[in-house]
């Protein structure tokens, strides 16, 4: 398919799936890359409309979230919910959630994913308004 004039979105999850079949990164040294990554996607994101680039962002979550069954690694999951968690939030970030929803049930089942989500959670809480 085409894939448009934007590279960190094209490019950004397979760097991640790379990332991850790579044993001797730790989980800080991840998290480290992704936030250096995604400081990519925030800058293309504000040096663009926000509109355009909302909607390739919310592509993105969605591949993320396609690749949770790839795995049965409760660390790659949490690695990718990690990645999800930095991404900036939109409002369409819930409903990607929402109907990819059913990629998550066997990922809820390790502690760290749940832990991670949870956060996901209370950022999509915040950007909506949501308070205890």
């Amino acid at each position: 398919g085409k894939r448009g004039n934007n590279p960190i979105y094209n490019v950004l999850p397979e760097c991640i799936s790379s990332l991850l079949e790579m044993p001797e990164i730790n989980y800080e040294q991840f998290q480290r890359l992704i936030r250096f990554l995604i400081h990519f996607v925030e800058k293309v994101r504000f040096l663009s409309f926000h509109n355009i680039k909302d909607k390739q962002q919310d592509q993105l979550v969605e591949k993320l979230l396609q690749r949770l069954p790839l795995t049965t690694d409760p660390y790659k999951w949490k690695c990718l919910l990690f990645c999800v968690h930095c991404l900036p939030t939109t409002n369409h970030s819930l409903s990607k959630f929402l109907q990819n929803r059913r990629y998550l049930k066997n990922v809820l089942q390790s502690q760290e994913a749940k832990e991670m989500m949870v956060q996901i959670l209370a950022k999509v809480r915040i950007l909506c308004g949501v308070e205890d």
